[in-house]
């Protein structure tokens, strides 16, 4: 089994006090790219579960909590066939 790498994704603390992890970049050598898994953290449970995925596979973006309770994921880049793409988009994740 080929050894597999995440990182370069955010995470942001929600109001309910779940952890907000998406994106990234998946290492693995015969195929790296960016990610757009979505996760959310429950640190009183010590447990993970999906959640719907971004709309674009990004890395190096950023993700800010809105008033609302939303997150705005903005940014970063996309990186797949060994070519980096930089975006200049932005989605929202409603919890």
């Amino acid at each position: 089994m080929a050894d597999l790498e995440c990182r370069d994704s955010s995470a942001t603390l929600l109001g309910d006090g779940d952890v907000l992890v998406a994106g990234g970049f998946l290492g693995l050598a015969s195929n790296p790219h960016s990610s757009s898994s979505a996760v959310l953290y429950n640190p009183a449970a010590n447990s993970w579960t999906t959640t719907g995925s971004l709309s674009t596979a990004r890395m190096y973006h950023t993700a800010s909590l809105l008033p609302d309770g939303r997150v705005l994921v903005a940014g970063g880049e996309d990186f797949a066939n060994h070519k980096s793409t930089i975006l200049a988009s932005a989605e929202l994740y409603t919890p």
